[in-house]
């Protein structure tokens, strides 16, 4: 578990558009308690308003620990 002010590191992340919806891919890491790191893959699904700004509908701050299923 994170603790409550972690300092994250984001890298690269992606974003795929397909009409008023997207896709945000991104990696991050932050250190834990103990001094560990952690990092996952964050995937969010965002739509557009009608006054042209995104919203986040979908947010999984670990989209990638089903691939290590």
């Amino acid at each position: 578990m994170l603790p409550a002010g972690a300092a994250f590191t984001y890298g690269a992340h992606q974003v795929v558009v397909s009409g008023d919806i997207a896709l945000h891919l991104m990696k991050w890491s932050a250190p834990d308690s103990q001094g560990n790191y952690t990092s996952a893959l964050s995937v969010a699904v965002l739509r557009r308003q009608a006054d042209g700004l995104w919203k986040i509908v979908i947010d999984h701050p670990f989209g990638d620990q089903v691939m290590a299923i």
